[in-house]
């Protein structure tokens, strides 16, 4: 489709250097042509990182910002990405120049050249990326009920399953008598799909040997929600796939993550487990920090807490510490944690694998697969090496008797030097568990990351259940099994009853707006500004933020230009931009409105310093009538 959206492309443009058009298809051909260029110019970049082209990780990253990302790893790219802009900004010259020279007669080939420039953009899988995940935010019933092979009509919604049906509220039932210590690792995209000795002869020898005495899933099937990292720990760890509740504003202005879910490190600190978090890339990137402080971790240590402990700081990759420096520091948190009264939990998360083409550890120096042409395969095998390595270290202590040892994918591999080799079969994810009292061998029972935690807690003597996760050790049916090839829709589904997981808050007694800090107060929980919020008549609200200025975030204007024209709402900006929307704000600093959109009395008002705003003036004032109607 791509090749020939742009055949039909240069179709069109060839067609329209002939052509004597009117303005209006002048016009339209400039547009269109724009327009084609900015959809599969981003389904191309979306496509190089996810390998599925513009899927729920590009809105998720849309939404929550990428700060902390690796951005020194892809050069090349930002460098091809500028030559492109460029080349845009040249033709849309041409364009427009070739719009002002050309008479105003219409032609055949005019009608020709728009005719094939709007089908090269109808066609366009960057236009079907974009439409397909502006459905699926949206949530709108034609995705999943097309998915589902179901009619949108009132009598087919009444047949599909409610959420709440499926949805285990995690409870612990039974705490452990005498309780393991868990060491839980995260493999970047290093997928179970590695281990095929057709595809990846010889690559995978170390994790191989491990799981002989290990009990491994072999059929571990990702789906919507849970395709990137913190994706892939969301589901695994609360039972639910990860969608946001917003469109294209950055939900890393929340104070918490999925605050309203009860997730594994809920369960385990409930069952006086010690937590800690050790993760060589930034904690910012995608909201991984806020994610494990929000659920009950005692120590969440990133980037920046870690390099400065290594002997040799400067050795790091574009995203953070290389592994063999994690796993050593890992260890000695694991030594420490080990020999104090209560049980632990240690979470990791590896980097050296990391799409598209690794960044083997020194460690691994004159480690090859093969010829060594394919990086992935490279830092692949250097992967296998050193989680080996770190897994025998652990129990080759004097505390491995006490010891769980779980190895999972975060996800599916993105797109990366291997992928052709990748998708010529099933691709798996990992899921192995060693330790006390773990029965060893291959348990082929399908089921996906959502039933992690609640297969891996009974191993740790736990009883509980999770989300919409089943235990794989007992006899019900996983959810994927149940909804077969409906699973994704169904997750789409239900992505507004998940979508309330990220709790937001519920106005009580005040809002204190800070102008000095430039903070907002939403009772006791703190929010950054600029922010619009949306009311509902119990004070419940909706909240956005505008954290930067990227491509694709929506600005808090262009939120308040989309609610319909009685939305209750409180918007606090810096005045220059609020004015822009009501001239009564003006001034430097900080300005507030409180009203209903389109309402002419709305309350306005410049902040100097605090402002504290009661319950009873958000009703008075934000839920009043419009005295001219």
């Amino acid at each position: 489709m791509l090749l020939l959206s742009s055949l039909l492309l240069v179709v069109g443009l060839g067609f329209y250097r002939r052509a004597n058009t009117a303005w209006f298809f002048r016009l339209t051909h400039t547009l269109v042509t724009i327009t084609f260029l900015f959809v599969t110019a981003s389904y191309l970049l979306a496509d190089y990182f996810t390998g599925n082209g513009i899927d729920e990780s590009v809105a998720y990253h849309l939404e929550y910002g990428l700060e902390g990302a690796g951005f020194g790893e892809y050069a090349m790219l930002m460098l091809v990405s500028l030559v492109f802009v460029i080349f845009a900004i040249w033709l849309l010259y041409w364009l427009l120049k070739k719009a002002a020279t050309q008479k105003g007669k219409n032609s055949w080939l005019g009608l020709f050249s728009i005719t094939a420039l709007v089908a090269a953009l109808l066609i366009s899988p960057g236009t079907r990326g974009w439409y397909d995940l502006y459905r699926h935010q949206l949530n709108l019933f034609k995705d999943p009920f097309s998915e589902l092979d179901i009619d949108a009509d009132e009598s087919e919604i009444a047949k599909l399953p409610v959420f709440k049906k499926y949805y285990r509220t995690p409870v612990l039932k039974k705490k452990p008598e005498k309780p393991l210590n868990l060491v839980f690792i995260y493999a970047e995209g290093l997928e179970r799909t590695y281990f095929d000795e057709e595809r990846f002869p010889g690559l995978i020898q170390h994790l191989r040997s491990l799981e002989q005495s290990s009990a491994y899933f072999t059929d571990i099937k990702q789906v919507a929600g849970s395709g990137w990292t913190i994706a892939g720990m969301v589901a695994s760890q609360c039972g639910i796939p990860l969608f946001t509740p917003s469109h294209g504003n950055s939900m890393s202005g929340m104070d918490t993550f999925l605050a309203g879910a009860t997730c594994l490190g809920d369960l385990l600190k409930q069952a006086g487990y010690h937590l800690a978090f050790y993760g060589g890339a930034d904690l910012n990137f995608a909201g991984k920090g806020k994610f494990y402080t929000t659920h009950g971790f005692d120590e969440v240590s990133g980037r920046a807490k870690l390099l400065p402990t290594l002997k040799y700081p400067h050795y790091k990759t574009a995203w953070g510490l290389f592994d063999d420096s994690l796993f050593e520091l890992a260890f000695v948190q694991f030594d420490k944690l080990s020999r104090q009264k209560d049980p632990f939990g240690l979470f990791l998360l590896t980097l050296d694998t990391h799409s598209p083409n690794g960044h083997p550890s020194g460690s691994c120096k004159g480690m090859q697969y093969r010829d060594g042409s394919n990086p992935i395969l490279n830092a692949v095998a250097c992967s296998d090496f050193l989680i080996g390595r770190f897994i025998r270290q652990i129990e080759q202590s004097s505390f491995a008797d006490n010891t769980l040892v779980v190895l999972v994918s975060d996800h599916l591999a993105l797109r990366n030097t291997a992928h052709s080799m990748l998708k010529k079969g099933p691709r798996r994810d990992l899921f192995m568990v060693r330790g006390p009292g773990v029965e060893s061998g291959a348990i082929d029972k399908e089921g996906s990351p959502l039933d992690i935690a609640p297969t891996l807690l009974p191993y740790l003597g736990i009883e509980a259940e999770v989300g919409l996760g089943r235990n794989l050790l007992g006899s019900e049916l996983p959810v994927i099994t149940e909804f077969a090839d409906k699973t994704n829709g169904m997750m789409r589904f239900w992505s507004p009853q998940i979508g309330r997981f990220w709790d937001f808050p519920e106005i009580r007694e005040t809002i204190r707006v800070d102008a000095i800090n430039h903070t907002i107060n939403l009772d006791d929980r703190e929010f950054p500004l600029p922010i619009l919020i949306q009311f509902d008549p119990r004070l419940h609200t909706k909240l956005h933020f505008q954290i930067d200025n990227s491509p694709g975030h929506k600005t808090l204007v262009d939120h308040l230009r989309g609610f319909n024209r009685h939305t209750p709402y409180l918007w606090v900006d810096s005045c220059d931009v609020v004015s822009r929307y009501n001239e009564r704000a003006s001034g430097e600093g900080l300005c507030a409105i409180l009203g209903r959109t389109q309402h002419k009395s709305q309350w306005v008002q410049k902040i100097p310093d605090t402002v504290v705003i009661t319950v009873e003036d958000i009703r008075q004032l934000a839920f009043q009538r419009d005295p001219e109607g």
